[in-house]
């Protein structure tokens, strides 16, 4: 069976820097697994932590309209960023549709597949696509079915799909916002073409490792990332983005610091408002993060405080490997 390890946790814990380090001891290659990093120009503030000596490559796989890039650090390589122009729109499908040939090819070369990231949501649907992860959002249908009662929803439902009314909990078929998006699945359901049909689910054996610490020190480190990449460069990188006509309103624009260090520039606030602001949000992100990741049972969790994080982490992954 296909061997598959994921390192994740919330932001500014190592993750990739660990990732990077364990890709070149079990000869593994990282796919990044970050909401905000899929975007071109945008690398201080999301923090990919680039450094001068990774090369850029593209690669065309077969069956997929555009090209594929990763960056390499020597043996080590990272897909998953720049996949997507700020402006554009980017779905969780379009991810794994990318992702995917990628994760195939380097089974395909022997190597270990290293997923690195913090946002849940694209490491499970990428691991476990869900089956509705081809269906599209129809803001039209759900203006129309947010005027319904609770009864008319789960009626129309039943309608459409009387099986998936069913199987759902009490707690979701009582809850208007899951029946619209049943609903709304069902509907497309009815006329999918063969080309949003859900990804393959790979029978894989899988190794999930956290990364934490305490609270305290979670926010100490948030800290230092910000303070390191609220610097010249970022804001260099945002004028860049602007002259390339930045959608402020776009998803890409929500990545935090962002739109903090835009009103900095733009002399909206100071600059210690804007570093405040920024790390707010990166602690409220972390907050969210670990949420999300606490629900699993299946992570291992590491302590970045400690000393011997990486020795602890092979040996594990060693015993696994092997």
């Amino acid at each position: 069976m296909n061997k598959l390890l994921i390192i994740c946790g919330p932001t500014a814990t190592g993750k990739t820097k660990l990732g990077i380090h364990l890709a070149k001891k079990f000869n593994g290659e990282i796919i990044s697994a970050d909401s905000r990093q899929v975007y071109k120009g945008m690398d201080i503030g999301t923090g990919k932590g680039l450094e001068d000596n990774f090369q850029f490559s593209m690669v065309n796989f077969q069956n997929l309209n555009k090209g594929v890039g990763y960056y390499a650090q020597g043996q080590a390589k990272i897909w998953g960023y720049n996949l997507v122009e700020p402006n554009q729109e980017f779905s969780i499908a379009e991810y794994c549709e990318l992702m995917s040939p990628v994760l195939e090819d380097i089974w395909s070369r022997k190597k270990l597949p290293i997923i690195v990231g913090g946002t849940g949501f694209y490491i499970d649907a990428l691991i476990n696509p869900p089956e509705t992860l081809g269906v599209t959002i129809n803001q039209d249908l759900r203006n129309k079915l947010e005027q319904l009662g609770l009864l008319e929803l789960q009626a129309k439902l039943a309608t459409l799909d009387s099986q998936k009314l069913a199987d759902m909990n009490n707690s979701d078929r009582n809850n208007p916002r899951r029946l619209i998006r049943a609903i709304e699945v069902a509907e497309q359901d009815k006329s999918r073409d063969v080309s949003t049909s859900p990804l393959p689910k790979w029978q894989s054996d899988n190794l999930n490792i956290g990364l934490t610490a305490s609270k305290d020190h979670l926010k100490q480190r948030v800290v230092s990332s910000v303070r390191k990449r609220a610097s010249s460069e970022f804001a260099k990188e945002l004028t860049t983005l602007e002259k390339k006509e930045f959608d402020w309103s776009s998803p890409a624009a929500s990545a935090t610091g962002y739109k903090e260090w835009q009103g900095y520039l733009s002399g909206e606030i100071s600059r210690r408002e804007a570093v405040k602001a920024w790390i707010t949000r990166e602690h409220q992100y972390q907050k969210r993060q670990l949420t999300w990741f606490k629900k699993n049972p299946m992570i291992n969790w590491f302590d970045v405080e400690n000393k011997q994080l990486y020795s602890s982490v092979e040996d594990k992954l060693q015993a696994w490997y092997s």
